[in-house]
């Protein structure tokens, strides 16, 4: 569901596609079968799978990006989560929400311009996110990107997109380490 918030329609495509081939057993997965799964051309699935090739070489090294026979790649060296991880955490909607959620003194100006992308392109991006805050009640602020709305809505809403997004894959904050909370846990224990 959050992939369809964040993500680019590339990189939907993607993230369904290796659901599909995870999906399969190893001896029906080919482009043909495929492409009839996800309802697309023959030509597009082939484009698709050399994009996810491309990913696949970052996400999971050990996969050797030479193998471009689908049937000759060892699927099982990558998961879901890390892969879904992976392309929201490069996506510049989730960027800007973790921006807007984590910096002291956020701004839609500074994060354009770091990012390369105009407020407009931006914006249009964002579409889905603001649909999704409305969801809670919440709002995101055109100047700042900190979402605006009851706190305890946005602590919900903070929980379920950070845990969704990361499912135990990796730590999702830069500015408390992991190992501080665990020290907070034993000491109240």
């Amino acid at each position: 569901m959050l992939e369809q918030i964040f993500l680019v329609k590339q990189d939907v495509e993607k993230y369904r596609m290796l659901t599909v081939i995870k999906s399969l057993p190893p001896r029906e997965v080919n482009l043909s079968n495929i492409s009839s799964r996800l309802h697309f051309t023959y030509q597009k699935t082939y484009n698709i799978f050399q994009a996810l090739l491309e990913d696949l070489a970052d996400v999971a090294p050990d996969i050797d990006s030479s193998d471009t026979k689908i049937e000759s790649i060892d699927f099982s060296k990558i998961s879901i989560d890390t892969f879904r991880l992976y392309l929201v955490k490069n996506s510049v909607v989730f960027q800007a929400f973790n921006y807007g959620l984590t910096s002291a003194n956020p701004s839609f100006e500074n994060f354009s311009n770091e990012h390369f992308t105009s407020k407009s392109t931006l914006n249009r991006r964002m579409t889905k996110f603001r649909a999704f805050l409305k969801n809670f009640g919440l709002k995101i602020s055109n100047s700042t990107l900190e979402i605006k709305g009851n706190e305890k809505n946005i602590r919900w809403m903070a929980y379920y997109v950070y845990w969704y997004i990361y499912h135990g894959q990796e730590w999702p904050f830069n500015l408390i380490q992991e190992n501080s909370i665990d020290q907070i846990i034993g000491r109240a224990a």
